[in-house]
């Protein structure tokens, strides 16, 4: 008896396993379009992408600082 539920788990988590691989292919894979992120957090991780983007380029044009770090030791 349990080797026959224990069958059925491993065979049921076999299935859903495979359908969510299938579904996360289908929805996150390469897209002729370009927007291959098809979810309703799509604009949100755009948003964050552009911020972090611009914070990239700002970090950029300023340059590293010639001044060594400020030291706490007396």
């Amino acid at each position: 008896m349990r080797k026959a539920i224990l069958l059925v788990l491993l065979g049921a988590g076999t299935v859903f396993g495979f359908a969510h691989g299938v579904h996360t292919w289908r929805h996150h894979g390469a897209c002729a379009d370009g927007q291959c992120w098809h979810s309703p957090w799509a604009d949100y991780r755009a948003e964050r992408m552009d911020e972090f983007a611009r914070a990239c380029v700002k970090a950029a044009h300023q340059g590293p600082t010639d001044a060594p770090p400020a030291s706490t030791a007396p």
